[in-house]
């Protein structure tokens, strides 16, 4: 069966959409990371770059739906950009321990490690995003505070949902750019 009647079946292994989702949504941008994470699940497959590509390009097609818009996912990157002017850095697909301290950090923000699996490329849907403060001045609820604005200011609807934490409705369309520009080599003809 091909790759994209496989990808279309209820009945698919459950890693090719596992992968299929995590380069949809932009937790796998380098070619490498879906051919490892294939690799992993494939013993007997003897080209899992091949089947990486199949997957990369089925994601490509379904982005392509939106590859001309600004999406909420642009939207929030933009808040990002606007938030690390100002002292509070991200993490995304990640914990707090990665988001390095730097000198003028004010806080924090991460999508944790599988916020992911959550998203819907077709539906917007509340996402519960940590903040925490980091330096010796200032607070959590003035961290929160500042990326409420940010994502507003980029055109989101957010709100402090609890002290240490944002909730930011997100329809996560992620530009997947194609293969060989994520440093995929070709493998067809």
């Amino acid at each position: 069966m091909s790759l994209e009647k496989t990808l279309r079946n209820s009945d698919r292994p459950w890693f090719l959409d596992d992968v299929y989702q995590r380069i949809l949504h932009g937790e796998i941008e380098e070619a490498y990371e879906a051919v490892e994470l294939l690799e992993e699940h494939l013993e007997e497959e003897p080209d899992a770059e091949a089947l990486a590509e199949r997957v990369w390009a089925a994601a490509l097609e379904t982005a392509s739906k939106w590859a001309s818009d600004t999406t909420d996912t642009d939207r929030f990157y933009a808040a990002l950009t606007q938030l690390e002017a100002v002292g509070i850095d991200a993490g995304i697909y990640t914990d707090f321990a990665d988001v390095d301290d730097r000198e003028g950090q004010r806080g924090a923000l991460v999508l944790w490690v599988n916020t992911w699996e959550n998203f819907d490329p077709e539906k917007s849907v509340p996402v519960m995003i940590p903040v925490a403060k980091r330096g010796p001045t200032g607070s959590t609820t003035e961290v929160a505070t500042a990326v409420v604005r940010a994502c507003i200011d980029a055109g989101l609807d957010a709100a402090i949902a609890e002290e240490d934490f944002v909730k930011v409705d997100l329809k996560w369309r992620h530009h997947v750019v194609p293969w060989d520009q994520a440093g995929g080599p070709s493998n067809t003809n």
